[in-house]
């Protein structure tokens, strides 16, 4: 298990979402709950503390470099403009244009809506550097995964890390997303031959999308609640199938609000079947386990059983499964108990 010990230094306090602002759920209560589950839950657990930070190189494979320099420097932008070491940087206005070029701003923190689609990811002192340490965590778990790809499928490798990742898109952050970590071990992996991702987040994992969507040797596969009704709103159709080499390497499962188990289930089986046809080297999962049953921003029903059995589903395909945490809010324990009942079905232990 690979984590950070030092993620309750990501904090953010600013969420403005369906013309609310309220308390930002992307708390560090999230790993403490999720950790403690596991310290409980299982033995023989192998615990790696990881603290690199990413490179600017590393994080190109995936962003663009503009959107690199402007995470690493827009808080220190808005310090030197306000002198305040609490304050966190959120979009004020986003760029319209009705024609010619849009202006952009010299300040880099007045830049913030060129490259975050959302009011609810603020940077503040230290995230661009914790983001930086889960983008780190998610390449040196890679590389360990690439090491031990021609061994029998006995170790699972899980990665919690904070700031989670699958929202951001190349040229862009938003959804709680800074840098997007599963997409950074997926392009590390991929020089070893295919990958399939399998994002089973309550939300599309849109920034993973975009990234490897013109790509033929990524899978992405995800299962989530429609856009039509919850965000990220603008992408996650059944009709996105990838473009030039990548068409028919991207699939999307959106499913109506209340779904459970016995609506969840055909369309996971169906992923399972496209990514067992893929035939990749090794397959990734994207965790969100805020599709729970009583899950206080989302209205799908699934129960701990549930998740159980996707793991013992995605075991038989046969693969390495290297798996990320991505979303799960509850306050109970119903995070850890899903997270746990997942890994469990992974593990059969």
């Amino acid at each position: 298990m690979f984590y950070n010990p030092k993620d309750a230094e990501h904090d953010p306090v600013t969420h403005y979402s369906d013309s609310e602002l309220t308390e930002h759920p992307e708390k560090p209560r999230r790993s403490k709950t999720i950790l403690s589950a596991i310290k409980n839950g299982f033995k023989g657990v192998t615990w790696v503390e990881c603290d690199r930070e990413a490179t600017d190189e590393e994080l190109e494979s995936v962003h663009s470099a503009q959107l690199v320099h402007f995470i690493n420097n827009a808080w220190e932008s808005l310090y030197r403009h306000s002198k305040k070491e609490d304050q966190e940087l959120l979009v004020s206005a986003f760029p319209t244009l009705s024609h010619g070029v849009a202006h952009i701003p010299q300040a880099l923190h007045l830049q913030t809506g060129h490259y975050c689609f959302d009011m609810s990811t603020p940077i503040a002192k230290n995230t661009a550097r914790l983001a930086r340490i889960s983008a780190g965590i998610a390449i040196d778990s890679a590389k360990r995964v690439a090491s031990s790809l021609d061994e029998p499928f006995r170790v699972l490798r899980y990665v919690l890390a904070r700031p989670p990742g699958h929202h951001s898109t190349r040229e862009k952050y938003g959804g709680y997303c800074y840098f997007n970590n599963i997409a950074l071990a997926a392009q590390e992996l991929s020089k070893y031959g295919k990958v399939a991702i399998l994002d089973v987040d309550y939300h599309h994992g849109n920034g993973t999308q975009d990234i490897f969507y013109d790509r033929e040797d990524v899978l992405f596969v995800s299962i989530h609640a429609d856009p039509e009704y919850e965000y990220p709103w603008y992408s996650g159709t059944a009709e996105e199938i990838g473009i030039n080499k990548g068409i028919h390497c991207n699939r999307n499962f959106p499913l109506p609000a209340e779904t459970d188990w016995e609506e969840y289930k055909p369309a996971f089986l169906e992923a399972v079947d496209l990514i067992t046809n893929f035939n990749p080297r090794v397959l990734l999962v994207a965790l969100g386990v805020d599709t729970a049953d009583g899950e206080p921003f989302c209205v799908f029903h699934l129960k701990p059983e549930d998740y159980h059995q996707m793991g013992t589903t995605i075991r038989n395909i046969g693969k390495p499964v290297f798996v990320f945490q991505e979303g799960g809010y509850s306050d109970d324990v119903t995070l850890g108990s899903c997270v746990s009942s997942f890994l469990r079905g992974l593990t059969q232990c």
